[in-house]
């Protein structure tokens, strides 16, 4: 009885896929907003395992890269809410993640390619990075759950 009343209450939580749709955006990890961490990482490798990504370490080892770095929130149209997105989010290893720091866009692009990351095709055909391109990158992974 008590399982069946767990599993009730369960299904009650889980959200229409326009909940689900609209408030995936909000699911956001920087410095500052780290409440999250374990479940944007966790979901940042559930796409590379969908995707096939392959990385040089264990998953366990990756670190979370921001493509549009952290030093910019409060810049223009930077927020913790669009750099901490998931579209702004890649997986590497700290080895990486130590050369890209703060670099701009199309540096980290060219490290992560000469290093051997398959990036996402929006992240691969932008010639800059801004807070829409994020966005788009975020919604295209919210459709692929």
């Amino acid at each position: 009885m008590k399982q069946q009343t767990l599993r009730e209450k369960l299904r009650e939580r889980i959200p229409s896929e326009a909940e689900f749709i609209a408030l995936f955006p909000e699911l956001i990890y920087t410095n500052k907003v780290s409440k999250q961490r374990a479940l944007v990482k966790y979901l940042l490798v559930e796409f590379a395992i969908h995707n096939q990504t392959a990385f040089p370490a264990d998953y366990d080892d990756l670190t979370i890269e921001h493509i549009a770095p952290q030093s910019i929130i409060d810049d223009v149209d930077w927020t913790h809410e669009t750099v901490g997105q998931l579209g702004n989010l890649l997986l590497i290893t700290t080895e990486i993640n130590s050369k890209l720091r703060d670099k701009d866009f199309k540096t980290k692009k060219q490290v992560l390619k000469t290093a051997g990351y398959t990036l996402p095709e929006d992240i691969q055909d932008a010639k800059e990075w801004a807070p829409m391109h994020s966005l788009k990158l975020c919604t295209a992974l919210c459709c692929k759950l």
